[in-house]
């Protein structure tokens, strides 16, 4: 099957964006949400995987579904069995960066109690190459971040190709 520009925009239509202000804030935010209507496969699919229903995996996986979108036209009109899946992941990956103001990090940490596991395993794996420069909180919160954020594109990652199988068939 060749991939299509209507593939990439279905992938990139999975998740949307809505600017959210709960009774009480000042401020909006934004949150991700399925795109409705949904295939229920889909979000089967992402339950099968393990992703859990939370804000920061809805965000990062809609980043993670555009990011392969936007990487996956430049094979449009080529077999989806040609498309360089590993050299796609790797790259995303090379590309990913975790908060930088303290701010974001400590909401991000405090969402979710189970998110210290990461910054723990950083701090455990990392320890002996803790520098004078990196030996802080700020750096072990982003390290912690981006170890979570890693592991949710590697779910985008088995999505996409579970989606683009389903589409061949």
């Amino acid at each position: 099957m060749l991939l299509t520009k209507e593939i990439t925009n279905e992938l990139r239509n999975i998740f949307v964006a809505r600017s959210i202000q709960r009774n009480g804030e000042t401020e909006s935010h934004t949150e991700y949400f399925f795109n409705e209507p949904i295939d229920e496969n889909v979000k089967e699919k992402f339950r099968n995987l393990g992703m859990e229903v939370d804000d920061y995996y809805y965000e990062w996986l809609a980043y993670c579904l555009d990011d392969y979108a936007s990487r996956l036209e430049d094979y449009v009109g080529e077999p989806i069995e040609d498309v360089p899946f590993d050299e796609i992941n790797d790259s995303i990956l090379s590309d990913l960066e975790p908060e930088v103001y303290t701010y974001e990090l400590l909401q991000w940490i405090s969402s979710n109690l189970n998110r210290m596991g990461y910054v723990d395993e950083v701090l455990i794996d990392e320890f002996e190459y803790l520098t004078k420069d990196n030996k802080n909180l700020s750096y072990l919160l982003m390290a912690g971040q981006l170890k979570e954020m890693s592991e949710v594109y590697e779910l985008g990652f088995q999505f996409v190709q579970w989606f683009l199988e389903t589409k061949d068939n």
